[in-house]
């Protein structure tokens, strides 16, 4: 079993523009039956969910290096597994450039 799981993510609900502006998230995985997990995305003061999929277990997230597509109206893009701390282990992808609190991606 893998347990629950925590990323640091970016996210956007602009799915068609060129030039994306991303928001800081976060995304919890946790296995709720055999074979499948649960992933919700939360804004990064986790205060709500803002969306939610279901994924096979095999899926490697951790190494995921692909803008997920799998939650309804959001583009998300993992940074790295989180630590018990909050904080981001080593980045499984470049990180975007940030802009006064979001951070655009061309």
């Amino acid at each position: 079993r893998m347990g629950r799981q925590r990323f640091s993510a970016l996210y956007t609900k602009q799915l068609q523009k060129k030039l994306k502006s991303w928001s800081d998230g976060v995304i919890i995985a946790n296995e709720t039956l055999p074979g499948v997990v649960q992933l919700r995305l939360y804004a990064e003061d986790g205060s709500t969910a803002l969306a939610e999929a279901r994924k096979p277990a095999d899926v490697q997230l951790h190494t995921c290096e692909d803008v997920l597509t799998c939650f309804d109206g959001y583009l998300v893009q993992l940074n790295g597994l989180m630590d018990g701390a909050g904080a981001p282990e080593a980045a499984a992808v470049p990180a975007p450039q940030r802009h006064s609190g979001q951070t655009t991606v061309q």
